[in-house]
């Protein structure tokens, strides 16, 4: 009898990484995933994950098969943290995406989770999951507008395929692997090089998720499919808004800063991508 296992795309991705290194460390699963030679996982690996030898979308349906895939968990994205054109993130958030997810339909599987973003709130996504449920998708960026393209041609696909689909909308993220010109990476790099840090609009309110806890709630749901046979919308959050300046004296003080934290308007960074939230409680708390 062939084990029921798990295939995740954008594996060597930054919350990618994350949800191998928790599938194999919590769970009996050992996911299957495509790597491009050279490429590396965002944190380090304890554990070995089963790699193809090419990518998902040129491995026959038969083996495919062979490897007892029953949840396709897609987490590749284009444009998160670096601009890109118009015209690469709709051939890569949208086309070669649905190429991927319309070949494991073919092979046989029936569950998905295919992840978003609050970006596709626009201005609403600061609120709240009730007022979230009833506001329109209003992108602000060409990134997000895309995402709401792959959201639309996905739900239909769903609908007219009986298929098993969990439509995951994350926030802003923050932890290890994370882009380098992120706030909480460069706050770090500040923080260890004993350089001042110029925080732009530190009264802000923002909502942010720890990537040990997004990573968790991605692997419980892609290991509790079974029943799903509909398409459903998840927004992982909110809870509750912290201030830009509260998340960044925290850290700030966690990791003995020499230099100074510069608040204020005349500050120099300003992370816009920081207006998501999350289901994550005590922040404070969390270790990096």
């Amino acid at each position: 009898m062939i084990k029921k296992n798990i295939y995740i795309s954008g594996a060597s991705g930054f919350i990618g990484s994350h949800v191998v290194n928790y599938l194999l460390e919590n769970t009996n699963i050992n996911p299957v995933l495509y790597k491009k030679k050279g490429r590396k996982f965002k944190i380090e690996l304890n554990q070995s994950p089963i790699l193809l030898e090419r990518s998902f979308t040129k491995c026959c349906i038969e083996e495919v098969k062979l490897f007892g895939i029953e949840t396709f968990v897609h987490l590749k994205a284009a444009g998160v943290s670096q601009e890109i054109t118009p015209k690469k993130l709709i051939y890569e958030n949208i086309y070669k995406s649905f190429l991927d997810l319309e070949h494991a339909r073919e092979a046989g599987i029936k569950k998905f989770i295919i992840t978003g973003t609050f970006w596709e709130y626009g201005n609403a996504q600061g609120n709240t999951n009730q007022q979230l449920e009833k506001a329109f998708l209003d992108p602000k960026n060409f990134y997000s507008a895309t995402k709401i393209a792959f959201y639309t041609i996905i739900k239909q696909w769903a609908k007219e395929n009986n298929l098993g689909v969990i439509y995951i909308r994350l926030p802003h993220v923050f932890g290890l692997g994370e882009h380098h010109n992120r706030l909480w990476p460069s706050l770090k790099r500040s923080a260890y090089t004993k350089t001042d840090f110029h925080l732009k609009n530190s009264e802000k309110r923002i909502q942010i998720a720890n990537v040990q806890s997004i990573a968790k709630k991605i692997s419980e749901i892609a290991l509790d499919m079974k029943c799903i046979d509909e398409f459903i919308v998840h927004n992982m959050g909110p809870k509750e808004m912290t201030k830009l300046e509260d998340f960044a004296k925290y850290w700030w003080s966690y990791w003995g800063a020499q230099g100074n934290l510069i608040l204020g308007d005349e500050g120099s960074f300003e992370d816009i991508e920081m207006k998501i939230t999350v289901e994550v409680e005590n922040w404070q708390k969390l270790q990096f």
